[in-house]
């Protein structure tokens, strides 16, 4: 759904010559001759780009005029007739908009003149229906945004999703399309809940992440918006790593080398010069101290790892 199209007539174009157009319902239309009937609210309608839109407009019984000499036929328009009557009034109305006479035959006089007006046989019109031609405005067009997960919004830069960017990624797509995809890639039997979205995904009959488990994962309908492209495509393969390292952590682990103990060894030694440097509130630095302990041993055991030759050439 596009935010900015938020009034009837409103459009954006898109591929294959064709555009999106906003229609109001509870309405029937007529699209290139082919009837349709929306319920109640704003829709977005798929159209071939130029189509002709029209509305069935259905008009009350009303009226339309009035009879000034029927025989003769000659009528006055409801217009023309209120016009009279404020004619008359204008000479006997006080700067409040009151009315106000000399004395009583002049009010007399004045009233019947006004009565007169007031009292002219009505022309009624019956219910009747006309197709009325909606005006299509197109002001965007949709960018490509070269993935399944990610929509645009319109590229007028004022027209975006909930005024926060023009980019949306959703998430929790993006995540179950990376998890099926690696689980054929690897040959992992795998299993998909009929609820929790892949929170409670199995492997090998075996619970991938559980409760408390990050946004993208817990729910099939997480999204997130960016302003840039470039971003959404970025936070895109960014799920997409984190549950490729979920999985490979627990199912398909590499081997221990000299290589990546090294690679790892120098990650941990920067993690702790970062932490060295991080100020934290007094209430936290026992966390803190906690924290560089288990780093401190990490950074030991593949240290150690080296020195005995323990990793796997």
């Amino acid at each position: 759904m596009f935010t900015g199209l938020n009034k009837e007539g409103y459009a954006v174009s898109i591929n294959n010559g064709q555009s999106i157009v906003a229609l109001c319902g509870p309405a029937t239309y007529m699209i290139d001759g082919t009837v349709v009937e929306l319920s109640y609210g704003l829709h977005q309608y798929t159209i071939v780009l130029g189509a002709s839109i029209y509305k069935k407009v259905v008009h009350s019984k009303s009226i339309v005029g009035y009879w000034w000499d029927k025989q003769s036929n000659i009528k006055l328009t409801p217009e023309r007739r209120l016009e009279c009557i404020n004619d008359i009034k204008a000479s006997y109305t006080d700067s409040d908009g009151d009315l106000y006479f000399p004395n009583l035959v002049v009010e007399f006089n004045v009233r019947r003149q006004i009565e007169v007006y007031e009292q002219l046989e009505p022309i009624y019109k019956e219910e009747w229906e006309e197709w009325v031609p909606v005006p299509v405005e197109i002001i965007g067009s949709v960018i490509e945004t070269g993935s399944d997960f990610i929509e645009s919004s319109i590229s007028l830069g004022q027209i975006n999703y909930s005024d926060k960017g023009a980019f949306k990624v959703y998430g929790g797509q993006v995540a179950k399309d990376e998890f099926i995809k690696v689980c054929k890639e690897k040959g992992l039997k795998y299993t998909l809940p009929d609820y929790g979205h892949l929170e409670f995904a199995k492997i090998n009959d075996e619970y991938v992440w559980g409760h408390k488990s990050k946004s993208f994962i817990s729910s099939a309908s997480d999204s997130f918006i960016y302003a840039s492209l470039e971003k959404a495509k970025g936070h895109e393969k960014w799920i997409r790593n984190q549950v490729y390292n979920d999985l490979k952590v627990k199912f398909f682990p590499e081997k221990l080398t000299e290589f990546n103990t090294q690679k790892l060894l120098k990650e941990v030694k920067l993690l702790r010069s970062l932490l060295d440097e991080l100020k934290v509130i007094k209430t936290a630095n026992m966390t803190k101290r906690s924290c560089i302990a288990s780093i401190d041993e990490i950074q030991t055991n593949l240290e150690n790892a080296l020195l005995n030759g323990e990793s796997n050439d």
